[in-house]
């Protein structure tokens, strides 16, 4: 069984690092289209492009773990290709819904200031603010303002648009396989009701929550470890 982790949206594969459990040694961390240095795709961005990319290239069941964007992926995924999919973590993620307008602007803001214009808002909203005091000192910060500075702005706001497409929402029920729903205490962009909402529409779904901020995988990697870890026991006890 192949467990993918799945990043959140201008970040890659290696944002995952401090993941250093030996239970996921073996985890996939896989760079999603224009991400982590991946050229740009013939095909606009979208969900199911990201979902279709991820397929094609790791085959067989997938126990499928989602950061805030890579959680929605996980959710296109689960929903149209259930056959491929052995469970699901979506942490600090949403349904998506409400027409993306705030992703839309986000896209725009990025296309008219730049990465570097970008920045501050952006780890304001992802860690909370005696990490963001540490600056380069905190090392999951680190690596984000590193890989933001280093992303094509074209590419953010084209992952914007993308997720301000999707709405999951009244397809949830279809929903059959393990999903725990993971949420961050310190979340300031997917709120505990939400992820409430989330869990309870998805049926036999669970909620975890943990201490953390929206980049709970680089906030707090060895809880998140964790709870990906009870999430895979479970799944074994179900099955």
């Amino acid at each position: 069984m192949t467990v993918i982790f799945l990043h959140p949206i201008g970040l890659d594969g290696h944002s995952f690092q401090f993941v250093t459990s030996a239970r996921f040694e073996d985890a996939v961390r896989y760079d999603m289209l224009w991400h982590g240095g991946r050229e740009r795709p013939s095909d606009p961005l979208s969900m199911r492009a990201f979902a279709e990319d991820i397929l094609e290239n790791n085959p067989g069941e997938l126990d499928l773990v989602g950061v805030s964007m890579g959680g929605s992926v996980a959710q296109e995924i689960a929903l149209n290709w259930p056959e491929r999919v052995r469970s699901v973590v979506i942490a600090c993620s949403s349904a998506g819904g409400g027409g993306g307008v705030v992703h839309k602007e986000r896209a725009e803001t990025t296309e008219r200031l730049g990465m570097e214009g970008m920045l501050a808002s952006t780890l304001e909203r992802w860690f909370v603010p005696e990490a963001r005091e540490l600056g380069a000192g905190h090392p999951g910060i680190a690596y984000a303002t590193q890989r933001l500075l280093s992303d094509d702005p074209a590419s953010f706001a084209a992952a914007w648009r993308a997720l301000g497409d999707a709405d999951f929402g009244r397809r949830l029920g279809e929903l059959s396989m393990p999903i725990t729903v993971l949420h961050a205490a310190s979340d300031a962009s997917v709120s505990l009701e939400r992820n409430e909402k989330l869990a309870a529409d998805i049926p036999g779904a669970r909620l975890i929550v943990i201490p953390g901020s929206h980049m709970v995988h680089l906030a707090e990697p060895d809880l998140f470890a964790e709870a990906v870890s009870d999430h895979l026991d479970w799944v074994a006890r179900v099955r």
